[in-house]
C-alpha cells in the first residue's frame, strides 16, 4: 500500500518520492527523489546527513501534524509525511527534492563557497531537479498528508492532527488574546516570554510565571487560529537558542547551527530573523554582552579575560558590540555600577 501510494504521488505531481523505515533506509522509489540525488554527495556531504535530515522531519511532522517541510543539506526541498505503526511511526514517504527557487538564483546563494569542479557538477544534476512554486509546496504536502493518512487510518491520522493541542490550555488567557487581536497577524514567537517564564519558575515566582504562562498559550492558541505556517519552525529556533546560551563562550556561527537543524545556512538566517525579529549574530552578541554585564561586576577579572570569556578572540571588537548594545564601553558600564551610581 505504502509503495502504491508513492508511487501515484510520484506519477501525478512529478516530485519523486521515497518510501523510508524508520531508520531512514530507502525501501522504494519512484522517480528522482532523495535516493537518487547526488547534490549532497558532488558537495562533499556525507549521505547521513541527509538521512538525519530527513529522520528529524519525520519526528517534526508527527510533532506538527502529520507533515512537514523541510531543507536537504544542500538547501534543496522536500516534504515528508510519517506511517504509523501502533505507538509510532514505521517507516515514512518523502517526496522531493525540489527547488522553491529559480536554478541560477540556487546557484547563485547556495553554491558559491564551492570549488568550480563541484558547481559543474552540482549544475548537471540540478537538470534533474524540478522547479515548484512557493504557492504550490504546501498544497502538495497536504495531499500527500492525506495519501498516507488512508493508509495510517482515520484514527491514526486524528491522532496525529491532536498533536498540535496536546497540552491543554489553562488559565485566564482572554486579554493577551484581544492584544494580539489588534494585529493583522500573530507577531514573532515571544522567545524572551518564555525565558523570562523559566526565570520566574526558578525563582518560585508563582503569580508572575502564571502571567506569563498565560501570555505564551495566549500567543500559541491565537498563532493556531491564524494559521500561522512558520510555528513549526518555533521549535527549530528554540534548539538554536538554548545552544547559544550554552555555547556562547565557545565559537558559534550560522552554518553550525544550519548544520545541527538540517536546514541550508541561507535559510536558518531568514527563519531566525522572521520568528526572533532579531539578526542572528545580533542575537549571538547581545546574549554574549549580558553575561558579559554580569562578569564586569567582579572588578578582578581584566576587561581583555572577559572579552574572552564571553566569546570574543578581539578585546576592540569586543568593546565595539558591547557599546553598540549598551551605549557605554566596558570600563565606564564596571565604573557606574561597581560604584553604586546607578
Amino acid at each position: 500500500m505504502a509503495r502504491e501510494c508513492a508511487a501515484a504521488f510520484a506519477a501525478s505531481t512529478g516530485l519523486g518520492c521515497v518510501v523510508s523505515n524508520k531508520q531512514g533506509d530507502a525501501l522504494a522509489e519512484y522517480g528522482y527523489g532523495c535516493a537518487s540525488c547526488r547534490v549532497c554527495t558532488l558537495a562533499g556531504r556525507e549521505k547521513l546527513q541527509c538521512v538525519r535530515a530527513q529522520n528529524y522531519s519525520t519526528a517534526e511532522a508527527e510533532r506538527f501534524g502529520g507533515r512537514y517541510i523541510y531543507y536537504c543539506p544542500m538547501g534543496l526541498t522536500c516534504f515528508v509525511s510519517p506511517i504509523l505503526g501502533e505507538n509510532e511511526s514505521a517507516a515514512h514517504i518523502t517526496a522531493g527534492p525540489f527547488l522553491m527557487v529559480e536554478r541560477e538564483d540556487y546557484i547563485d546563494c547556495e553554491l558559491t563557497c564551492l570549488e568550480k569542479e563541484q558547481r559543474t557538477g552540482i549544475v548537471r544534476e540540478l537538470e534533474s531537479v524540478p522547479v515548484v512554486h512557493t504557492a504550490t509546496v504546501n498544497q502538495m504536502s497536504t495531499l500527500l498528508f492525506m495519501a498516507v493518512g488512508f493508509l495510517n487510518k482515520v484514527s491514526a491520522t486524528e491522532r496525529m492532527r491532536k498533536v498540535q493541542s496536546a497540552d491543554a490550555i489553562q488559565g485566564q488567557i482572554n486579554s493577551y488574546i484581544l492584544q494580539l487581536k489588534q494585529e493583522e497577524r500573530p507577531s514573532p514567537y515571544p522567545f524572551a516570554t518564555e525565558k523570562a517564564f523559566l526565570r520566574s519558575i526558578r525563582r518560585a515566582e508563582r503569580e508572575e510565571a502564571g502571567r506569563l504562562l498565560n501570555e505564551l498559550l495566549g500567543y500559541i492558541l491565537l498563532a493556531s487560529v491564524f494559521c500561522y505556517v512558520d510555528v513549526r519552525h518555533a521549535h527549530t529556533i528554540h534548539l538554536c537558542m538554548q545552544y547559544i546560551e550554552t555555547h556562547y563562550h565557545e565559537k558559534v556561527t550560522l552554518e553550525q547551527l544550519a548544520e545541527r537543524v538540517f536546514l541550508s545556512p541561507a535559510y536558518l538566517s531568514r527563519v531566525f530573523k522572521e520568528e526572533t525579529g532579531t539578526a542572528f549574530n545580533d542575537y549571538l552578541n547581545r546574549v554574549r554582552i549580558t553575561k558579559a554585564r554580569q562578569l564586569l561586576l567582579h572588578e578582578e577579572l581584566r576587561i581583555i579575560d572577559v572579552a574572552s570569556a564571553v566569546g570574543f578572540e578581539d578585546q576592540s571588537y569586543f568593546t565595539k558590540v558591547f557599546r553598540r548594545v549598551t551605549g557605554m564601553t566596558p570600563l565606564r558600564y564596571r565604573a557606574r555600577y561597581t560604584q553604586g551610581t546607578d
